[in-house]
């Protein structure tokens, strides 16, 4: 964007953002980018004019929003503009009426009651302990169960993941209620993932020798006819006489002092020579078309054994009766392949190197996730309340929302801050 390849396409269009209370530096930094070139940029979000006058915004329920908008509008000169759209009141909204009362010394203290019809809808309840509060809940489960309801209308929001982990699972076991424990998880070790990483470091780096073994430790590239025997002897030879470079993988070994120097001769030319699957996709550095690169790929994936190793994952999984990981497996190439989908529909005929092609079909798996589904499908979900989605069960039960968890706050744990990532990411 800030090569100015778009600037035809977007100066007509108007982006819309809707339903954020912020953004990381990876997304503020493509806002900046792209906010120069658009003819508008409208972000909509969920504050409160009162809590923008607020000194301190940590008062406030709308906290990561407010901050938002105070930094777009001293960042982007953001024009904010409020739409209040009188509705019938509910439940949930004397809900957040009440917990604004709580946290924001500025609210009217107005007296909120809960009705008859709104108690149908929503309890409060406080527990002594963890316990008592984790026992309450599969008593309540136990009891609808037994007139006539099923595990699977029942969902259970976790504050606390880490700390509820144990007693739930050991209250769950004791009352018999299977449950479903839903957690994130990355799928950024997967074997493929390590592959395509390894394989834009080989090309960035000139043949790193880390960045070559972390591929082939993949097992994703490799030809049938080498054995882990082989691929250990690789590993020795390159790291012992120190082969970094494309032109040293691409050249013979000469060291023939080195015992099983003909394994690993063998395995460099059909992995790395001048003619491998890898040596053909990765060569030069000249602009094709994205259709261009998406057949080349397809090429690589094919002539590389790259499906066929995944096959093989996959096969061996099942043959074990790990089905876990076999859909895990089946996930991730999927995902891969609908990264290529939306590639070819975005840029067909957009002109660009490898690494650039490489970088834009990375960018839609390192960060992504498992999709987790139970074994049994009548069971209990149990999620951190970050996970929810709106409307999907019968019975929702969150607990652990003591002040420390509710509202959650994400910290930012690392040396840099959000502003701080976005200002290096713009001056890059």
């Amino acid at each position: 964007i800030r090569e100015g390849k778009f600037t035809q396409d977007l100066q007509n269009a108007v982006l819309i953002i809707d339903g954020y209370t912020r953004f990381n530096a990876e997304e503020e930094s493509f806002i900046s980018a792209i906010q120069e070139e658009v003819s508008e940029i409208i972000i909509g979000t969920y504050a409160s004019e009162v809590d923008y006058k607020l000194t301190d915004f940590s008062l406030s329920v709308y906290k990561n929003s407010l901050e938002m908008l105070e930094r777009f509008q001293n960042k982007f000169s953001a024009k904010i503009k409020y739409m209040y759209k009188p509705k019938a009141e509910t439940v949930y909204d004397k809900l957040t009426d009440l917990l604004k009362m709580e946290t924001n010394f500025l609210q009217d203290n107005v007296k909120i009651e809960l009705d008859s019809q709104d108690k149908r809808h929503f309890e409060i309840w406080e527990a002594e302990n963890q316990m008592a509060e984790i026992e309450a809940v599969a008593k309540e489960i136990r009891q609808k169960i037994t007139r006539g309801a099923s595990f699977k209308d029942f969902t259970v929001l976790v504050g606390d993941v880490d700390t509820y982990a144990i007693p739930l699972q050991e209250t769950f076991e004791l009352y018999e209620i299977p449950f479903f424990y839903a957690q994130e998880e990355s799928m950024s070790q997967h074997p493929l993932i390590i592959f395509l990483e390894s394989l834009y470091a080989i090309k960035k780096n000139n043949y790193r020798t880390n960045d070559v073994v972390n591929l082939l430790k993949s097992n994703i590239y490799r030809d049938v006819n080498f054995d882990q025997e082989s691929l250990d002897y690789f590993e020795y030879y390159v790291n012992k006489y120190k082969i970094r470079g494309k032109k040293k993988f691409v050249n013979s070994f000469d060291a023939s002092e080195f015992l099983e120097r003909d394994k690993v001769e063998a395995l460099r030319e059909t992995l790395f020579g001048e003619h491998s699957a890898l040596q053909v996709f990765l060569k030069g550095n000249s602009e094709k078309t994205g259709n261009a690169w998406l057949n080349s790929f397809q090429n690589f994936l094919q002539k590389g054994h790259v499906l066929e190793n995944m096959n093989s994952l996959y096969n061996q999984a099942e043959h074990e009766n790990n089905h876990g990981l076999a859909d895990k497996h089946e996930q991730v190439w999927k995902l891969l392949l609908s990264n290529l989908m939306e590639f070819k529909s975005i840029f067909s005929e957009q002109k660009m190197k490898v690494l650039e092609f490489l970088d834009l079909i990375l960018s839609g798996l390192k960060n992504a996730k498992y999709r987790q589904i139970p074994a049994n499908v009548d069971v209990v979900n149990v999620k951190d309340y970050e996970l929810v989605e709106a409307r999907t069960n019968k019975y929702i039960y969150a607990i652990g929302l003591s002040l420390t968890n509710f509202p959650k706050v994400k910290q930012n744990s690392s040396l840099l801050s959000d502003e701080e990532r976005a200002s290096i990411n713009q001056n890059v």
